[in-house]
C-alpha cells in the first residue's frame, strides 16, 4: 500500500477516528461533578516521577544491557499510587468511586 499512494496517505484513515471521536465529545451529556474533590498535586508529582524513572530505566537498559536502580525507583514510586484516603483506587484515569 506505501509504494501504491505513498508513506503519507497512511496517516487519512486516522482522519476518520478522530472525526468521530469529536462527534461523540459534543454528543456526550454534561458529567461535571459540581462538588469536586481538591487536585491531588502529590498524586501528580509522584506518578509523573514513576514514568520519568521509568523511562530512564528503559533508556539506560538500551545503552547499557542491565537493569538499572531507575527501574527500583519507579516500582517504588508507582506503586505508592494504589490507594487513596477512603482506600479506593487512586489511578482509574483521575476519576474515583
Amino acid at each position: 500500500m506505501i509504494d501504491l499512494v505513498g508513506w503519507r496517505w497512511m496517516f487519512c484513515p486516522d482522519r476518520w477516528f478522530v472525526l468521530a471521536a469529536g462527534l461523540c465529545a459534543t454528543q456526550a451529556p454534561e458529567s461535571r461533578n459540581p462538588d469536586p474533590p481538591p487536585v491531588d498535586v502529590a498524586g501528580f508529582t509522584t506518578f509523573i516521577a514513576g514514568l520519568a524513572f521509568l523511562s530512564l530505566g528503559f533508556v539506560r537498559l538500551s545503552t547499557g544491557g542491565r537493569p538499572t536502580p531507575a527501574f527500583a525507583v519507579a516500582a517504588a514510586l508507582l506503586t505508592t499510587l494504589t490507594g487513596g484516603p477512603d482506600g479506593d483506587v487512586a489511578v482509574r484515569g483521575g476519576f474515583r468511586g
